[in-house]
C-alpha cells in the first residue's frame, strides 16, 4: 500500500493514489475519480476497506451483537466474525444499528436501496441510491435555455 523511498513515502497503488484505471489499483481498491478510493458500500477505516454492514465489533454468535440494532453474527471470507447487517440494502449505523439504504447512500445495482430509490450513476464511478423525482428536479433546476440573439 506504498513504501519508504528516497526518504519519503510512496503511495504505489493503494488508497489515494492517482490512478486511471482499476489496474492501477492495489488490492480491493477501485479508481474514482482519478484516486484510488474503497468500492462502493465499503468506508475506509485507515487500515483499508470495511463493508458499510459491518459494524467492526467482534463476535462469537448473534447474542453478542444483541446491543447492536438488527445486526447478526457474520462470518465474512476471512473467517472473522462481526457484528454486521444481514441484508445488503442495509447500512451500519452507529446511532441506530441497521438501517435501510436510502438517498446519497452508495449502491451497486437497484435491490441495494429503499424504493422509491434507484441505484444511479452519478459519474466517475460512484452509485448512490437517488430518487426519480430529485433527479428530474436537479436537472431542471441547472438546466438554461439556449441564448437566442435578436436579429436587427
Amino acid at each position: 500500500m506504498g513504501n519508504w523511498t528516497n526518504g519519503g513515502f510512496s503511495n504505489t497503488g493503494g488508497m489515494f493514489a492517482f490512478c486511471k484505471n482499476n489496474w492501477d489499483c492495489e488490492g480491493v481498491y477501485v479508481c474514482i475519480s482519478m484516486m484510488c478510493s474503497c468500492p462502493s458500500k465499503t468506508i475506509y477505516t485507515g487500515f483499508g476497506c470495511q463493508s458499510d454492514r459491518d459494524s467492526g465489533i467482534q463476535c462469537s454468535s448473534t447474542l453478542d451483537c444483541n446491543y447492536y440494532n438488527n445486526t447478526q453474527c457474520i462470518i465474512d471470507r476471512n473467517g472473522t466474525s462481526t457484528c454486521a447487517c444481514p441484508h445488503a440494502f442495509q447500512k451500519f449505523d452507529t446511532a441506530s444499528g441497521c438501517r435501510e439504504r436510502e438517498r446519497f447512500d452508495a449502491c451497486d445495482m437497484d435491490t441495494d436501496c429503499k424504493p422509491p430509490t434507484t441505484c444511479q450513476d452519478m459519474g466517475s464511478g460512484r452509485m448512490m441510491c437517488m430518487d426519480d423525482n430529485y433527479m428530474n428536479n436537479t436537472a431542471l433546476a441547472t438546466w438554461r435555455p439556449p441564448l437566442v440573439r435578436a436579429k436587427f
